[in-house]
């Protein structure tokens, strides 16, 4: 078997290849996820959930030595300071390991050693990312250890309660405020989309780091510091580029390179899509995709075929709007004029940005979104038509 007894990542890709199973295939076995496979295997994931191991162990049908073996490597990469048995077994990701920029917004969270921060700004705009690259440099300094968790359309206090190893059988405020009692911990919950979702596990909290994730301000919170993440300065997201596909590339053409990150509206999702094509496009000036992109409609084609993070993130703000809000937003892809004060449930959800001076600015990314919207209903409507 190839692989030291403490990587985990390569005895999992060993096994595999062993049995002769694609990533893909047995993501279809272990009813996880392809990319959760492809980050274990990395090494972007170290500290998988137990359940996942199990997963994994049972789809590759492996020899009780093997299992011994993957199971031990799992516990090697819980480092003692993981977190006391109390606290929710769902580690810290990894953040991008090409992470740049956005020194001001690390400053000011560098400032904040407890309480509750709340990291709020528009679709694709990297607050998750953000956290993470926070959470991994501060999270030694917590002595009860650091966690994430992915809140979303949960339940809240009960997801992290879910994602914990609490023995209690209820789950409620009670016991996570049992759970977290005197704790000096960091927690992640990211993605959060009301206040009631994490009221619980605030109140819980006081003496923890609690970084919050979330399209929306979560005004209702009380004693929060709030963190709008605004779009990428133009002079980070020619870092990002030069990450990516490299400073000569980028400094051949520095007006073009400019183009490309407006283009991108600031996201930087997106721009690391665009990035992504490039790279892998290493005959391609970067005036060429620059000029692909100035087509709206192509633009969203483009990002969307480097990188569907983005359009993922869409799909997930536009599911959460009411129906008045959608009916707005598919207006918007429709070219109808765009109205002077929109639904706050295009705000709340990321989708637009509100203007220093009043109203709301839509990116033109989310108007090509829209429009992809507006083209999918149609098409259904015409297939229904044609039963």
């Amino acid at each position: 078997m190839t692989g030291s007894q403490g990587d985990l990542g390569g005895l999992l890709a060993a096994h595999r290849r062993r049995v002769g199973l694609t990533q893909e295939e047995l993501s279809e076995r272990s009813s996880l996820s392809v990319r959760a496979i492809s980050e274990l295997e990395s090494g972007r994931v170290l500290y998988p959930r137990p359940s996942t191991v199990g997963a994994l162990v049972d789809a590759l049908t492996l020899a009780p030595a093997d299992r011994r073996a993957l199971e031990h490597a799992t516990r090697d990469n819980r480092s003692p300071g993981t977190g006391p048995w109390w606290w929710p077994d769902a580690p810290l990701l990894l953040p991008p390991a090409d992470f740049t920029g956005r020194a001001f917004l690390l400053d000011m969270l560098r400032r904040h050693r407890r309480g509750v921060v709340v990291l709020h700004g528009a679709v694709g705009i990297g607050k998750t990312s953000l956290a993470l690259h926070h959470a991994q440099r501060v999270a030694a300094d917590f002595r009860d250890g650091a966690a994430y968790v992915s809140i979303g359309d949960g339940c809240g206090s009960e997801a992290v309660l879910k994602a914990s190893r609490h023995p209690s059988s209820g789950q409620g405020p009670d016991e996570l405020s049992l759970a977290l009692a005197g704790r000096a911990a960091l927690l992640l919950l990211d993605d959060v989309v009301s206040e009631d979702q994490v009221r619980a596990v605030v109140d819980a909290a006081p003496h923890c780091l609690v970084l919050i994730t979330s399209r929306g301000e979560l005004r209702g919170l009380p004693h929060v510091t709030h963190i709008e993440v605004g779009t990428m300065p133009e002079s980070e997201a020619l870092e990002v580029l030069c990450g990516v596909v490299g400073a000569d590339r980028v400094n051949a053409d520095p007006g073009a390179a400019l183009d490309l990150a407006r283009l991108c509206g600031g996201l930087p999702l997106a721009l690391r899509a665009a990035a992504n094509r490039l790279a892998s496009r290493p005959h391609w000036p970067i005036r060429y995709l620059a000029d692909k992109l100035r087509d709206r409609t192509k633009r969203w084609q483009v990002l969307d075929a480097a990188d569907d993070r983005l359009a993922t993130a869409m799909e997930s703000a536009y599911h959460r709007l009411d129906d008045e809000a959608v009916r707005t937003f598919l207006g918007l892809g429709a070219h109808l004029p765009r109205p002077a004060e929109l639904p706050d449930g295009l705000w709340h959800n990321g989708l637009v940005r509100r203007m220093p001076g009043g109203g709301y600015a839509v990116p033109d990314l989310v108007l090509a979104f829209a429009e992809v919207c507006v083209r999918r209903g149609k098409a259904r409507a015409d297939r229904q038509a044609a039963v």
